[in-house]
């Protein structure tokens, strides 16, 4: 093996651990509801995933994007199912990009919400409000500070 073969294979082995590490660094996978804590600098991106079962009839939504979209902005969500033949019905991750634009620190707050069941997509449970199914009819129960499945504190540094 030449002098130049060996630089090159070091050299690729050096590049391609670096991508691993910072992809690895960047990634915060989130398997169990609750409070999560992260931060992130200004002018980068967070990267988490989350679990979906739409199956279920229950969709993951972001319940407060909309209150949020100066301090953050989506970027992209990824899916990837879960098992291993790629069935329907195991479940999947969600794999969100969100760009931090302003310092400070704030509440992402997720969901699993009956989107299939009640025929509505993510915007119409991402209010302000509590909306259960009552003999039949829709009901609204004004709840600004009501809690979320999946809670990820964002702390973002200049």
């Amino acid at each position: 093996m030449s002098k130049f073969t060996v630089r090159f294979v070091i050299l690729a082995l050096c590049v391609a651990g670096l991508w691993t590490s910072c992809d690895e660094a960047a990634q915060n996978d989130i398997s169990s509801k609750g409070l999560h804590q992260m931060r992130v600098k200004k002018g980068e991106i967070l990267v988490f995933s989350l679990p979906q079962n739409k199956s279920t009839g229950y969709e993951l939504c972001w319940m407060n994007e909309s209150k949020l979209n100066r301090q953050f902005k989506l970027q992209g969500v990824k899916s990837m199912l879960k098992d291993p033949n790629n069935v329907d019905g195991g479940g999947e991750t969600l794999t969100y990009q969100v760009l931090a634009t302003e310092t400070g620190s704030d509440t992402l707050k997720f969901n699993n919400c009956p989107t299939r069941l009640w025929q509505k997509d993510c915007d119409f449970f991402a209010v302000d409000s509590v909306r259960e199914q009552e003999n039949g009819q829709i009901v609204s129960t004004y709840a600004p500070n009501s809690s979320a499945e999946y809670r990820i504190v964002v702390t973002v540094t200049e």
